[in-house]
């Protein structure tokens, strides 16, 4: 049974890496199911035996690139050497550096959820992510309400609005990324945008001025090279 369900999970791992590949050179729109079996040397069936459809593979795709961020952020949110501000700001970081190594499965991500035939798929994804991220987010809240450099009576929920307010962010920014030619002003307005969310966050956190430092303008422009 075992040797089963490792052959199933790598016929799946193929499929799910063979797609991200061809999703990256061609394009989410321009790669058909065919494609990918074609890719891979399979039947069509044995396609269905893996994903309903190809916005289910592309689903399941996003959901692993979510969890291999996820994983780091854990990391970072069991780290008890570090302080509740440097461990916010690094939770923040990593995923940002995670994504800039990932640039093309962003942007592919972007594309597909800025058509607006995906809302509901980018509405299920975002509700994922919420509830993934934010038992990792709330204790460091709490630990920099304990510490005295976090102010805020409401650590509960803080953390899902800080997430919320990040869709904002990211609909702007992919509403941007998917132009086939961008104007730097618009570049330099999506900086502004993220480095609003910046000092939202620190305001509703009651964090030092300053101590907030996810982004950095470098980071930002560096998907638009």
């Amino acid at each position: 049974m075992a040797k089963v369900v490792k052959e199933y999970d790598e016929r799946k791992t193929e499929l799910l890496n063979t797609a991200q590949k061809l999703f990256y050179s061609k394009g989410y729109e321009n790669t058909s199911v065919a494609d990918i079996i074609e890719k891979v040397g399979i039947a069509k069936g044995t396609f269905y035996h893996y994903f309903k459809t190809k916005e289910d593979l592309l689903n399941q795709l996003i959901e692993r690139i979510s969890d291999a961020i996820l994983s780091q952020l854990e990391i970072v949110a069991n780290d008890n050497t570090l302080n509740a501000v440097d461990k916010f700001n690094k939770f923040y970081i990593d995923a940002g550096n995670y994504k800039k190594e990932n640039k093309e499965a962003v942007i592919v991500a972007a594309r597909v959820f800025h058509n607006e035939d995906n809302l509901r798929m980018k509405e299920k994804l975002y509700k994922s992510v919420i509830k993934k991220t934010t038992p990792l987010l709330m204790p460091i809240i709490k630990q920099g309400v304990k510490e005295g450099v976090f102010k805020t009576s409401y650590s509960e929920h803080l953390a899902s609005l800080i997430f919320t307010m990040g869709f904002y962010m990211r609909d702007e920014f992919s509403e941007v990324i998917v132009k086939p030619n961008i104007e730097e002003s618009e570049i330099e307005r999506i900086v502004e945008i993220c480095m609003m969310y910046q000092d939202a966050i620190e305001r509703l956190l009651g964090a030092p001025e300053g101590s907030i430092q996810i982004f950095t303008r470098e980071l930002i422009k560096s998907f638009f090279k």
